[in-house]
């Protein structure tokens, strides 16, 4: 058979953990990812093969990390991994990419060297950061929730406080402000966690319409 018609598709495609190469969390929208995890591109060919002879990121958030693979045989097929990474760009940490998932495409391609075209294969990413800041605004609030009220009162009691600095003390000296101050950040991150959900629920929507449309068009065209 001419190697132009033999086969081009790999047998598994799949994105793993670097640190234990399991695969990572995968539902019908495409791959959950984390923007500071380390992940490797794994290709699954049957039988004992050296293909693809190359791959590369044509485009998508992420790229290869190096130019180091890594071979080995497993069940009846040949895997393949690379390591790859995020690309890092000036916006990545502003908003909205720090506190929204985002939903991108990674689009690979398969390079051989006997003859055969190149074949690319797209991957549904959902990049989601982890808001860490939330937890750390919380923890800090909650410490200073039991430190400063005291710490205000004992320096109200010493005097020795213009009247603007005494208010100011009095004021922080309330437990209500602290715990006001966790219930609004509280709030804010739940905000953003359910408007996250929303705009996930509602790109899955317009997918899935997208979808129906073009097995209806293929319906259709058949005989």
């Amino acid at each position: 058979m001419p190697v132009c018609l033999q086969p081009r598709a790999p047998h598994r495609f799949r994105i793993v953990r670097a640190e234990d190469k399991r695969p990572v969390r995968q539902s019908w929208l495409g791959y959950h990812l984390r923007p500071h995890g380390h992940y490797q591109l794994e290709i699954a060919v049957a039988g004992d093969s050296d293909e693809p002879c190359s791959l590369s990121v044509v485009a998508g958030p992420l790229c290869r990390a190096n130019d180091q693979t890594q071979r080995l045989a497993d069940d009846g097929y040949t895997v393949t991994r690379y390591d790859v990474q995020f690309v890092r760009h000036d916006d990545a940490a502003r908003l909205p990419g720090c506190w929204w998932s985002r939903l991108e495409p990674l689009v690979v391609r398969l390079e051989y060297g006997d003859g055969r075209e190149d074949c690319e294969q797209t991957l549904r990413l959902i990049v989601t950061p982890r808001r860490l800041w939330a937890l750390l605004a919380l923890i800090s609030t909650a410490v200073l929730y039991g430190l400063v009220p005291w710490l205000s009162r004992r320096i109200l009691d010493e005097g020795n406080l213009s009247t603007a600095w005494a208010q100011v003390l009095e004021l922080l000296a309330r437990p209500a402000v602290w715990q006001g101050l966790m219930l609004v950040i509280a709030a804010v991150w739940f905000a953003i966690v359910l408007s996250d959900r929303i705009h996930i629920w509602l790109r899955a929507h317009h997918r899935r319409r997208e979808i129906r449309r073009e097995v209806q068009r293929y319906t259709n065209a058949l005989p």
